[in-house]
């Protein structure tokens, strides 16, 4: 595949929903769909490095990329790490609040493929990183940015983790590694996320990285086959303390 674009496939839209824990492109995306002049508007729009009103440059592309933490470091995603993505893509306790899946082994290959491929584009508008262990580099999860416009300086963060490095605070790192990665390297202004009413895990590793929570939208997602709230959390970069420890 060429894309993970999901505009107008419906396996698309379910296969880019785990960047996040459970959400899809918001509505008023300046992602165009199907229409030649709308993406020759959004390319001038979203031209890297492009200056603001006051000068500040966002988002650069950039690749390849790795975050080093204490106990983690992102990376990019490789075709090889398709196994180690199957610990958590087909583990139907780890997608429960996700509207993904599960995949098979080659579903999730092609997924991992994708994810690749989207990677190269330029403008990158995706950075989605492996979390792995720094002491045995051991894949646990992936951790995302997703650029959702240049323009305002907007992204959305998201992670997901296989089932035996929950309760370890590996998810509050890596969040908080993508979450500066994405102030101090894209210039995002505005970083938001969304998570299930019932994620209570999830929830918490953003309130201790400053998201506030902004609202509940109703009926949000369709998660096979049920419709589904999203509790919206959002900072700003004049919301962190840089000082602060979240571990």
């Amino acid at each position: 595949p060429e894309s993970t674009d999901p505009c107008g496939d419906p396996e698309a839209q379910t296969r880019a929903a785990t960047r996040n824990h459970g959400a899809v492109r918001r509505p008023g995306s300046t992602e165009p769909c199907g229409d030649p002049e709308a993406q020759s508007r959004a390319a001038t729009r979203r031209r890297p490095g492009r200056p603001d009103r006051g000068g500040a440059r966002c988002c650069v592309t950039m690749y390849p990329v790795t975050v080093q933490g204490e106990r983690l470091v992102l990376r990019e995603l490789t075709d090889a790490d398709a196994p180690a993505v199957h610990a958590w893509t087909g583990d139907t306790d780890v997608i429960v609040h996700v509207p993904l899946g599960p995949l098979d082994r080659p579903g999730t290959v092609n997924y991992v493929a994708q994810l690749v491929t989207q990677a190269l584009r330029v403008p990158r508008l995706g950075y989605t990183f492996v979390i792995e262990r720094r002491d045995d580099q051991l894949a646990v999860g992936t951790v995302s940015v997703e650029i959702d416009s240049f323009e305002h300086k907007r992204a959305e963060l998201g992670y997901i983790l296989r089932r035996d490095a929950w309760g370890r605070n590996i998810a509050t790192e890596a969040a908080q590694l993508a979450r500066d990665f994405a102030f101090d390297q894209l210039g995002v202004y505005r970083l938001w996320a969304v998570c299930d009413p019932d994620n209570a895990a999830s929830s918490s590793v953003l309130h201790k990285l400053g998201f506030r929570v902004e609202g509940t939208m109703r009926g949000d997602l369709l998660v096979r086959g049920v419709r589904r709230d999203s509790v919206l959390h959002a900072m700003v970069v004049t919301d962190r303390h840089v000082d602060d420890v979240y571990l």
